[in-house]
């Protein structure tokens, strides 16, 4: 279910990069469905190329996002607000499974501790310079509701990095995909 709200987030943020992976992907089916009818089994490379097309409209889609926060392709816009409230949540990860500070920013006066699209999470170094009061300028990707900050955690160089190696690996993957079949 957790994959089907990644898309269905995807699509509206960059439809285009979506719709095209849902094409290639019907595209394969098909052509696996022809293959099988000819009793060629063509499991292992349909269910590769598929995990490879996802991640190629997902990594794509993302780096589209990266790059508009950067102003190097437009659609981003920027509103100026003030912090209105900082708060260090110290909570358990699931994921490293210790103990982690996590630093959030609020412009509104909405509660920071509840989750939503009123607050976001910045670096250490960030949410120690700002103070209440200071200004901070938000930016919004077209249609993708989600605020953000331009060069935060989102549109890092070490985000960068990850998402063109996981680019690269899908680009990798969806090659050795198109193998003889067995």
């Amino acid at each position: 279910m957790y994959i089907v709200q990644i898309l269905a987030s995807s699509f509206v943020a960059h439809p285009q990069f979506t719709a095209g992976g849902l094409a290639l992907i019907a595209i394969a089916s098909y052509w696996a469905y022809r293959r099988a009818q000819k009793g060629v089994r063509v499991t292992k490379y349909l269910v590769g190329f598929i995990i490879c097309i996802l991640f190629l409209v997902l990594t794509t889609s993302k780096l589209y996002t990266m790059y508009q926060l950067r102003g190097q392709i437009s659609g981003a816009f920027t509103l100026n607000y003030k912090v209105r409230q900082k708060w260090d949540e110290y909570a358990w990860d699931r994921t490293s499974r210790r103990m982690q500070h996590t630093y959030w920013v609020s412009w509104t006066d909405q509660d920071i501790q509840q989750p939503g699209s009123h607050r976001i999470n910045v670096t250490y170094d960030k949410w120690s310079r700002l103070k209440i009061d200071d200004p901070i300028g938000i930016t919004y990707v077209a249609r993708d509701p989600e605020p953000y900050l331009r060069n935060g955690i989102f549109d890092s160089d070490d985000n960068f990095i990850f998402d063109y190696v996981l680019l690269l690996g899908g680009v990798i993957r969806g090659s050795m995909a198109g193998g003889k079949a067995d």
